[in-house]
């Protein structure tokens, strides 16, 4: 009965779980219970649920969200789409707890993330509202939005970092460069012909002409420092970078081999996250291995070759 039923009934699974990636209700726990029954007419665990649903629901997840985003970086600025890739990471973990086997949740993951963030990496990253936007408007909540995502994208740190530290740079040199044109008719030479000598009246005192001098430096000075304070705080506050030792190391001259951006051992979802609706505050190093091996599993499935089984297979809603 199931090999005459097995197409269509697919077919119906994957068009509702289109329908509702596309905002459209359906009934969860009716689609739930008919996911679980791959699970029990096989004996063998998953081998039918991944041959004859799995199989087919990674790539067409693939191709939709190739599709969208396709869309989305041509029409949306860069905090939007971060906004939009963050609530279509959220949506594919509620399906996964709600309709599908917990096994297929890095699998799915790996492919928006693929399609979201790692195909789109070079357009998001070079738009006029990308990362050198955010920083010269202090915008810090996108900012921690764009690090935490682009964690799990291999390069997007170093590339986050190397804006970072560019940015941070142009904005050292502009000071710089106020203060040498402050200096430059000082040190000029005089003309052929010197101006007539000011008054005594309103010549300008040794001291007072010191004392100028010392306050245009201190300013100078103070421009440095408050420069080198506000980006210490980004780093800080977005990209997590809270190690005393390093937060103290001049930031004009850190390089992003350095490891600009050190990831807090945090889970990437948190309850907290997932009722709120949003990502939690810092990324995860073993959901990024984790990441990587569903990553690797897709890329076996692919090959024909044999994808490794979850420790546990029980089905859960």
């Amino acid at each position: 009965v199931f090999n005459r039923v097995r197409i269509p009934l697919r077919e119906a699974i994957l068009r509702a779980i289109q329908r509702q990636r596309e905002g459209e209700r359906v009934d969860e726990e009716l689609l739930g219970d008919v996911v679980f029954m791959y699970i029990g007419l096989d004996a063998n665990g998953l081998s039918l649920y991944q041959r004859e649903l799995e199989d087919y629901l990674l790539p067409e997840s693939r191709d939709y969200y190739a599709r969208v985003s396709a869309s989305w970086v041509v029409n949306m600025s860069f905090t939007d789409y971060m906004h939009h890739a963050q609530e279509a990471l959220l949506a594919e973990q509620n399906r996964c707890a709600m309709i599908l086997h917990r096994s297929t949740k890095l699998k799915l993951q790996a492919v928006v993330f693929d399609a979201l963030l790692s195909a789109r990496q070079d357009q998001l990253l070079e738009k006029n509202t990308a990362i050198e936007f955010l920083l010269a408007r202090d915008r810090r909540q996108e900012l921690r939005l764009a690090h935490r995502l682009f964690t799990y994208v291999d390069g997007g740190v170093e590339a986050i970092a190397l804006t970072f530290k560019n940015f941070v740079t142009s904005q050292g040199n502009k000071i710089v460069d106020q203060r040498l044109a402050q200096l430059e008719p000082a040190s000029s030479p005089p003309s052929a012909s010197p101006p007539a000598s000011p008054s005594p009246a309103s010549r300008p005192s040794g001291s007072a002409s010191i004392a100028e001098a010392q306050q245009t430096d201190a300013a100078f000075v103070q421009q440095l420092l408050d420069l080198h304070e506000r980006s210490k705080k980004v780093l800080e506050e977005c990209f997590l970078l809270s190690s005393p030792a390093s937060s103290s190391r001049s930031l004009l001259g850190v390089s992003p081999q350095q490891k600009l951006f050190r990831p807090c051992e945090e889970t990437p979802w948190s309850d907290a996250g997932r009722d709120s609706g949003a990502l939690s505050s810092a990324p995860d190093p073993l959901f990024q291995k984790s990441l990587k091996e569903g990553r690797k599993t897709l890329r076996a499935s692919a090959s024909g070759a044999a994808a490794p089984r979850c420790a546990n297979d029980n089905f859960s809603v």
